[in-house]
C-alpha cells in the first residue's frame, strides 16, 4: 500500500456562491410548475406573484431575478402548456410504421394530452386571455401548424407507398386533427361536456381512425 492509497480522498465541498447553471435550469421549471397548478386552480387575476413564490417557497427576489412580472410567468406557463399540448416532442412519431399504426399513436397521444381536465383548463385560460396577451394566440397557432405539418407527413409517406389513394395530405390531416382533437376539444369548452374517461381514449381513436381510413384507401 503506499501513502496515496492511505490518505482518504478528499470530498468535493460546494461553497456558497452563484448556483450552478442545471441548479437554476431545475428551480425556473418548478417556480413555471408551480404557477401553472395555481393558474389553473384560480385564474390570472387571483393568482399573485406573492401566492407563486410562497408555493414554490422562494424569495420575491428569487422570482424577478427570471420572470419581470406575473404577466411575463403567465406567458411563459401558456406557451409550455401549448407545447405540450400539441406535441412538440412528436416530429418523427411513426416514421417507418403503416398508416394505421402511426395515426393511431399520434392519435392516442393527442387525446391523452388534450382532452383531459387540465387541458380544459388551459384552453380557458388562453380564450380568455388571447385578446390581453396576443401572443399567445400567435404561438396557439404556430403548435397548431408543427403538429398539421407532422400529420400530413404521416399521411404523404402513406400516399407515396400505395397504402391510401392519392389526395391533398393537408386536406386529410386538417380533417384527421378535426375529429380526433379539435371538434372533441369544443365540445369541452363550448358544451360543457367532461373530459374522455379513462377507458375511451383507445375506442375514441380506434373509431376515428377506422372511419377515416376506410374512406382513404383504394376500393378497387
Amino acid at each position: 500500500m503506499t501513502i496515496a492509497d492511505s490518505v482518504p480522498a478528499k470530498k468535493e465541498v460546494r461553497r456558497p456562491g452563484r448556483p450552478r447553471k442545471e441548479d437554476t435550469g431545475l428551480l425556473t421549471d418548478r417556480i413555471v410548475q408551480v404557477a401553472t397548478q395555481l393558474f389553473l386552480d384560480n385564474d390570472f387575476e387571483t393568482t399573485s406573484v406573492d401566492m407563486i413564490a410562497s408555493t414554490a417557497r422562494i424569495s420575491k427576489k428569487t422570482f424577478y431575478a427570471r420572470f419581470s412580472s406575473k404577466e411575463d410567468i403567465f406567458v411563459a406557463v401558456m406557451k409550455k402548456g401549448m407545447s405540450g399540448l400539441f406535441m412538440a416532442d412528436a416530429i418523427g412519431i411513426g416514421d417507418e410504421a403503416p398508416v394505421d399504426e402511426a395515426l393511431y399513436r399520434i392519435g392516442l397521444l393527442l387525446v391523452d394530452r388534450s382532452l383531459t381536465p387540465k387541458a380544459k383548463a388551459l384552453y380557458r385560460l388562453i380564450a380568455s386571455k388571447s385578446v390581453q396577451f396576443p401572443q399567445l394566440t400567435a404561438t396557439y397557432h404556430e403548435g397548431g401548424a408543427r403538429l398539421r405539418e407532422v400529420v400530413a407527413a404521416i399521411f404523404l409517406r402513406a400516399i407515396t407507398r400505395g397504402e391510401i389513394r392519392p389526395a391533398d395530405a393537408y386536406f386529410l390531416a386538417d380533417r384527421y386533427l378535426d375529429a380526433i382533437m379539435y371538434a372533441p376539444m369544443s365540445a369541452l369548452i363550448l358544451q360543457g361536456r367532461q373530459a374522455l374517461p379513462a377507458q375511451d381514449p383507445h375506442r375514441h381513436v380506434k373509431c376515428v381512425l377506422d372511419l377515416f381510413l376506410e374512406g382513404c384507401r383504394d376500393r378497387r
